[in-house]
């Protein structure tokens, strides 16, 4: 069963969104495809539509990147 945006996302006082942006995975937030929003929540699932979170980006180069920046991290530690 495919999930649909319900338009919740536009008024979530709960949970911070953000239209695209570089980034975002960096900061912790997670992407909803079907909302197309970052969210920034703890769970798997999207608040609004129920369908599951994104907490990667699908792109090679991006991965690399937020794998080397979460390494950095980890160092400083």
């Amino acid at each position: 069963m495919r999930s649909t945006c319900k338009g919740k996302c536009n008024d979530m006082s709960e949970y911070e969104t953000r239209a695209g942006n570089r980034g975002s995975f960096r900061l912790g937030y997670k992407r909803c495809k079907e909302c197309e929003y970052f969210i920034l929540c703890d769970g798997v699932r999207c608040p609004c539509c129920n369908g599951l979170l994104k907490s990667k980006p699908s792109n090679n180069t991006s991965r690399r990147k937020l794998r080397e920046y979460n390494e950095k991290l980890r160092q400083v530690v």
